[in-house]
């Protein structure tokens, strides 16, 4: 998760300055597994839906400390994934549960100009999460959900590609990953970024 930016651009005017900036996350936790102990297709008169993508926010301030290093802290609202089980006759929910993270980081960020606006950006980080987690369990005929939270630190990775469109914004795609609660998380992010 965790996406930064740095104004590569701006350093034909200065190249030590701080910034702000905030991303649009899509998330995909195609491991996460609702359901561990049931076999949801054996469900004979409910339906079970889950999805593995969804979107989240992150909050960042950044200090650029010459052309090609900087450091992040951030704050990340990570999308929540849910599941459902509904009634199949009247469609009258059942179960349900969500896996919900928030999570604060901090990230060292090296960037590679290739031109005065264009530039090539990685990171790594650490991550402090916060995960509330509901799950099913019982039998197919007998339904029930389990919470679990936790909290952890895990490591964050991360690479991306940067346009800085004049002294003061610069827009960034990135993909991340990391791991929460035991689930692997990737995400593609839009971001942009104010000098200060």
């Amino acid at each position: 998760m965790l996406s930064s930016l740095s104004l590569d651009v701006a350093a034909s005017y200065t190249n030590e300055f701080g910034y702000l900036g905030a991303s649009h996350q899509t998330f995909d936790y195609s491991e996460l597994d609702f359901s561990p102990e049931i076999d949801t297709s054996q469900l004979t008169t409910s339906v079970y839906n889950a999805g593995s993508s969804f979107n989240g926010t992150r909050l960042y301030l950044g200090y650029q400390f010459n052309r090609f290093i900087a450091a992040e802290v951030g704050f990340t609202s990570f999308s929540n994934a849910r599941f459902t089980v509904k009634e199949e006759s009247t469609s009258t929910v059942l179960q349900s549960g969500k896996f919900k993270t928030v999570g604060a980081d901090i990230r060292a960020i090296g960037t590679y100009p290739f031109t005065d606006n264009l530039f090539l950006k990685a990171h790594i980080g650490a991550l402090l999460w916060d995960n509330e987690f509901t799950f099913l369990s019982g039998t197919t005929t007998d339904l029930s959900t389990e919470d679990d939270n936790t909290t952890g630190i895990s490591l964050l990775t991360g690479l991306g590609l940067g346009y800085g469109l004049n002294d003061i914004f610069a827009i960034s795609l990135d993909f991340e990953t990391t791991e929460i609660a035991d689930v692997s998380t990737k995400s593609l992010a839009v971001s942009i970024v104010a000098r200060f």
